[in-house]
């Protein structure tokens, strides 16, 4: 039975009002008079009203309680998290001259301070980034006309199959994967400066020549729908493999094949591309190597492997360098589609630095603490030195060696365990409540007497920090005419859990104990995962997804909060899977393989024939209607239980039950009572397939399988007998795909070469 809480004491005001008026006669008989009106009977309500007050706090357990208690459990609270983000670099109007930046630049967006988490070369250039997209094959004539233009491309006499195409930016048309883009590269376009209209491509390129140039990618999240933790590895992901190309000659090779030379630039890679943007730092060659192709037919340009042409000619004339950002060899699965991507850019992060703040002195008592002036801290980054010697951070005190040696007279001289020097120099910091801790000289050195303690951190406000596009744009030690501005939203900030929050899940982590083990641990330990709010989470043991019942095998199936592309069938996106796995990761048992999965939606059709109330429109019941079946078919937890028949109702707030079949009986019974309804004359049920939906009365369900409404048709009549109106509903959503494919020829004879549109 549950743990009653006990009363101290259980009066009310009225009780204790009665209760010293009773006792008048005995202790005043003088006082006669009791009723409402007298002064004295309205000090002695007074007084009861504050002893109420003060039974009714005595009766709740102080919040100091509540705090301390959770200290001595030892439940962790989660810290805070402080945000990230990438900004831009921009020098218009200065000199043209690079610019070098260090890393923990102080930037502003507003009050917030940020830093950068990198140091670049600004270069006093603008930039484009750009592919080339295929456009249909034209008619013949003006095929004819093209094949004339470029034939001096032709190899033995024969023609090459011409693939016309267009320059577009990749700001126009974010996401573009860089395996539908002509030749499967991407061209950046390194232009001068819009103020420079005296500089010349040479003066352009002596400013930049030997210098490194930052592109900064931020990649849309891979399609993948599980995530695996192999035993004993960790979390991993394969980042594109890509190449910079610079132009090796500045002419084409000599007839009949005219080919382009291009030669590899050094380059660092960092960022994994998924979770971290991606950064290239290309090292540009000096000046006599860069190289554009300059010598070479106008009728030529932007043909085969040669840049691009802009349809601005302007645009054209501004280009100072062409650089090509292609996959080294095959893609190997990794896929690259950037939804941005800028030069002179890096990563920042919403944090500021304390330094050399005098936390306090030194007692030489056991287990002292100290608190930090300013937080929340981030984690990580505390650096502490006691009387001018730095110490060590560690996350258990209680491993820490003593700060003397201790000798155990029951082992011999080469098994006694060390003590003393720099290993018992250790501390420990509680971020979410600020506290500096040290050991009590048996795990852990004690600050001297009178020792000055000093200490450098950072701070952040966590999920204030998560702000929107433009915000950052202050920079108060940037050189004289550089901007800064934040292209992409914040993300990742989280404030630190608060003590409630904490309260709420102490039974759940005094079952788990941080460890992975039982399936309710697994489930427990997902709910809690940083930086991603999810909504349900389910484990079957033993099972791996597309093969069953294995052995050693968890499947964690989790449902994000909200879906801002599927409201109503939320799906993980890849970073909340990683995010996921990697919290996982360090709690599981070495031997245990995990897969962390989203929910495979199988797509029903549903058509029902109803009769409305009289008076009752039915264009206001259609939307009750969807909103119903969407609510008893939803993976999410319902906050209003939706009754579902067939013995499910105890399960409902949870989301639809794993492996719980789809009947069409009991959708014919929820929409039947939705208010409105008088009759359901008929309801068909069908599943997403190939041929189209054919109705169904039951629709199996596997272990991972959820239920999604793809369409729904609701009419006022009844359907006559082998009729479908499904396949109609399909086509009526969707629509006719038609599908065909463009002519392609020999590879190594296609030509791909710009379109030039028709100009009056």
């Amino acid at each position: 039975m549950p743990i009653e809480l006990p009363k101290l004491d259980d009066r009310a005001f009225r009780d204790i009002a009665d209760e010293a008026i009773a006792r008048i006669p005995s202790h005043t008989p003088e006082w006669t008079n009791f009723n409402e009106a007298d002064p004295g009977v309205t000090l002695l309500e007074l007084f009861a009203f504050m002893a109420e007050n003060m039974l009714y706090r005595a009766n709740q357990v102080p919040e100091r309680n509540r705090l301390k208690f959770l200290q001595l459990l030892g439940v962790p609270l989660s810290p805070v998290q402080a945000a990230r983000g990438v900004v831009v670099f921009e020098n218009a109007r200065g000199p043209l001259a690079p610019l070098t930046l260090n890393r923990g630049e102080p930037l502003r967006a507003g009050s917030l301070p940020f830093r950068t988490t990198q140091g670049l070369d600004v270069l006093p250039v603008d930039s484009a980034l750009v592919f080339k997209r295929t456009l249909e094959a034209p008619d013949a004539t003006t095929l004819a006309a093209y094949k004339d233009l470029y034939a001096s491309f032709s190899v033995g006499g024969a023609a090459p199959d011409l693939s016309l195409y267009e320059t577009v930016d990749l700001a126009s048309a974010p996401g573009t994967e860089i395996g539908d883009t002509e030749g499967q590269c991407f061209w950046l376009a390194l232009l001068r400066r819009r103020a420079d209209r005296n500089a010349t491509r040479e003066d352009v390129r002596s400013a930049i020549a030997g210098r490194v140039l930052t592109l900064c990618m931020v990649l849309a999240p891979e399609p993948t729908t599980t995530r695996r933790l192999a035993p004993g590895e960790g979390v991993t992901h394969k980042p594109p493999q890509l190449v910079v190309e610079i132009a090796a000659a500045d002419r084409l090779g000599p007839p009949p094949a005219r080919l382009a030379s291009w030669r590899t630039l050094p380059m660092r890679m960092s960022g994994d591309g998924e979770v971290e943007p991606l950064r290239l730092d290309v090292e540009l060659p000096a000046l006599e190597g860069l190289l554009t192709f300059d010598d070479v037919d106008p009728l030529e340009a932007g043909a085969g492997e040669l840049p691009p042409l802009f349809e601005d000619p302007q645009t054209d004339a501004r280009v100072a360098l062409w650089l090509r950002i292609r996959p080294e060899g095959d893609l190997g699965g990794a896929r690259l589609a950037p939804l941005w991507a800028g030069i002179n850019a890096c990563q920042v992060e919403q944090r500021d630095v304390v330094r050399n703040e005098v936390i306090g002195l030194g007692t030489g008592a056991p287990e002292q603490q100290f608190r930090f002036a300013r937080g929340p801290v981030v984690p990580g980054s505390v650096q502490v030195s006691v009387a001018g010697n730095t110490w060590t951070a560690t996350d258990e005190l209680y491993a820490a060696p003593p700060e003397i040696a201790l000798r155990d007279s029951r082992l011999p001289q080469s098994l006694q365990p060390a003590g003393g020097g720099e290993d018992s120099r250790v501390f420990a910091v509680d971020s979410e409540a600020g506290l500096l801790k040290f050991g009590d000289g048996l795990r852990g050195a004690r600050p001297p007497f009178d020792a000055s303690i000093l200490a450098d951190y950072d701070i952040t406000q966590g999920a204030a920090g998560n702000v929107a596009s433009g915000a950052i744009k202050i920079g108060p030690r940037l050189p004289a005419g550089l901007s800064v501005s934040n292209p992409l939203a914040t993300w990742g900030g989280r404030d630190a859990e608060t003590a409630t929050d904490g309260e709420r899940s102490i039974q759940a982590w005094l079952r788990h104990r941080d460890r992975a083990v039982t399936a309710e641990d697994y489930r427990d330990l997902a709910l809690r995962t940083p930086s991603v709010r999810l909504a349900r989470v389910e484990v079957l043991t033993a099972f791996k997804p597309e093969v069953g019942a294995t052995a050693g095998a968890v499947t964690v199936m989790v449902v994000p909060a909200n879906d801002p592309k599927h409201p109503d069938a939320p799906r993980p996106d890849p970073v909340a899977l990683r995010a996921v796995c990697e919290w996982l990761d360090p709690r599981r048992l070495v031997t245990t393989e995990v897969f962390v999965t989203g929910p495979r939606y199988r797509g029903i059709w549903i058509a029902v024939g109803l009769e409305p109330d009289p008076g009752v429109a039915l264009a206001e019941l259609r939307p009750k209607v969807r909103a119903a079946l969407i609510a008893f078919l939803s993976a999410l937890p319902q906050a209003d239980a939706v009754s579902r028949p067939g013995g499910i109702d105890d399960i409902t707030p949870g989301g639809w039950p794993l492996r719980a079949p789809v009947i069409a009986a009991q959708l014919l019974a929820v929409v039947a009572r939705v208010p409105g309804v008088r009759l359901v004359n008929d309801l068909l049920m069908g599943e997403e397939a190939a041929s189209g939906p054919q109705p169904a009365d039951r629709l199996a369900f596997a272990e991972l399988d959820q239920p999604e409404l793809l369409g729904l048709l609701v009419e006022a009549r009844d359907f006559s007998p082998g009729e479908n109106p499904l396949v109609g509903l399909r086509e009526a959503t969707l629509g006719r795909s038609g599908s065909g494919a463009g002519a392609s020829g020999d590879a190594n004879r296609r030509l791909p070469v710009p379109f030039i549109p028709n100009q009056c």
